[in-house]
């Protein structure tokens, strides 16, 4: 069981308990309300037992023994602000409750096995750099979130371009992702307004239906709004496979607009 499905099972719990204790609370305090109100009538019943054996000696000296009588009104209004309260807390806790768990889930990375964490590709390496040759395209990781493209590290002048970016430099898993490996792990998120961004066949570029930005092979900004190039992963090699670390807060921002270091045009018709 992951982290954060633990997480929902405890503020469910806390839900249920809360909930409970609040029906409680509201059964003891009408059980002692009703005892209170019996308990009030027994007095006042002694009371007007005992005015009827007032001494009647002299008519100057004869008192009146008054009684206040409780007001059940003001019990029951009472009673009923204790009932609307407890129930405007419960409502109020079963709908903060399940946004908590989602955002407790969403913020705390689960570190294996899934986005947020550290994603293990089954496929190997060279297994997906065949297939990309092969179909030209990029190749999709959906537990990633992640394109996988390839960087033409056998072109001196590319490579030279990439080592002068510094967005691309100040990760050393990125650069040498690039120069090394010959690939780059691209977030499918648009920087733009975050629709994820297909991949064009005919023009061999990523764009973006909803607002047309567009990017080349490996990310970088082509044109529409987008404020940057496409966002990427680091990774790791190990044994021959990919391990993409997702972690939201490990993203590294795509490369300026103007960045263009394998100078890739439109192949084709544009899709966008």
């Amino acid at each position: 069981m992951d982290q954060s499905t633990i997480i929902v099972f405890a503020l469910g719990a806390v839900l249920i308990v809360a909930a409970s204790s609040v029906l409680l609370l509201g059964r003891n305090a009408a059980r002692t309300s009703n005892e209170e109100n019996e308990k009030d009538k027994a007095q006042e019943g002694t009371a007007t037992k005992a005015s009827r054996q007032v001494v009647e000696g002299s008519a100057e000296s004869a008192q009146v023994v008054t009684l206040e009588k409780v007001d059940e009104d003001m019990i029951g209004i009472s009673r009923r602000k204790f009932m609307n309260r407890s129930l405007y807390a419960i409502i109020g806790v079963g709908f903060a409750l399940p946004f908590a768990s989602s955002l407790l889930a969403f913020l705390i990375p689960s570190g294996k096995g899934g986005f947020g964490g550290l994603v293990n590709v089954t496929t190997s390496l060279d297994d997906i750099i065949s297939q990309i040759e092969s179909t030209k395209q990029p190749y999709y990781i959906p537990e990633a979130r992640a394109y996988i493209v390839q960087f033409p590290k056998d072109n001196g002048a590319a490579v030279e371009a990439a080592n002068a970016t510094h967005d691309y430099t100040k990760n050393p898993k990125i650069i040498e992702g690039m120069v090394d490996t010959g690939i780059v792990a691209l977030y499918q998120k648009c920087p733009h307004l975050g629709c994820r961004v297909p991949w064009c066949d005919t023009s061999q570029w990523f764009e973006c239906p909803c607002h047309g930005s567009k990017f080349n092979r490996v990310g970088e900004k082509t044109g529409g709004p987008a404020p940057r190039g496409m966002d990427r992963f680091p990774f790791d090699v190990a044994g021959g496979k990919l391990v993409i670390n997702t972690n939201l807060s490990s993203v590294v921002a795509g490369p300026p607009i103007g960045t263009d270091t394998t100078r890739q045009g439109a192949e084709g018709p544009l899709c966008v």
